[in-house]
């Protein structure tokens, strides 16, 4: 899974916190294919910055 500018990864777990920003894309063929866990095991879902800007207005 390759990385790319402006996602946020976000634990579905309440309680964890974990969240990243990716400010840097993956280069062209490069980024792995495993899933982004959080510190606490689960799996990070993604958000956009947009999503999170609608998130905020709303």
């Amino acid at each position: 899974m390759a990385l790319q500018e402006g996602e946020r990864y976000c634990c579905p777990e309440p309680d964890c916190g974990f969240e990243i920003e990716v400010t840097k894309s993956a280069a062209p063929g490069k980024g792995g294919d495993q899933a982004l866990r959080c510190c606490c095991g689960i799996l990070g879902r993604t958000t956009t910055m947009k999503d999170k800007k609608l998130a905020r207005k709303n």
